[in-house]
């Protein structure tokens, strides 16, 4: 299941759109192969929830306009890149465009910076911290 891209969201992109069919059309019937392209959209948000997933509640908000406006140019970077076979078919711009991706998510994932959002994303829990401001006593056991 797609959280935050759509197949539709990859239509333009930042190749050709020859080139596009020639990475999605496995088969060699004419047409983009949604199967493959849905596996790469997966592989690129399971890399955000990877980076993300210490900080924030996963998933996030996919109707939150300002969200999704800054994720998606990541996502599609990532399913881009997951498209190729092979290491060597991608481009070098995709790959430094790749590297900025991954860096702004780390950068979030470290506290460096928040994810933009109508309604910032809950922060990962579970964990509770007890601070005594004094130290315990146990008279009378």
């Amino acid at each position: 299941m797609n959280y935050y891209l759509q197949v539709s969201d990859l239509s333009p992109g930042p190749i050709p759109a020859d080139l596009f069919l020639q990475l999605t059309d496995r088969a060699q019937v004419g047409t983009p192969d949604p199967v493959v392209i849905n596996a790469a959209i997966a592989f690129a948000e399971n890399r955000l929830h990877g980076l993300l997933a210490r900080r924030y509640q996963l998933p996030l908000d996919a109707t939150d306009p300002i969200l999704l406006g800054f994720i998606k140019p990541l996502l599609i970077t990532f399913t881009y890149v997951a498209l190729h076979e092979r290491p060597s078919m991608v481009t070098q711009e995709l790959l430094d465009q790749a590297a900025e991706a991954e860096k702004v998510l780390k950068d979030i994932r470290d506290g460096q910076q928040d994810l933009p959002a109508t309604h910032p994303p809950a922060t990962a829990g579970g964990e509770t911290k007890v601070i005594w401001s004094q130290r315990p006593t146990f008279e009378g056991f």
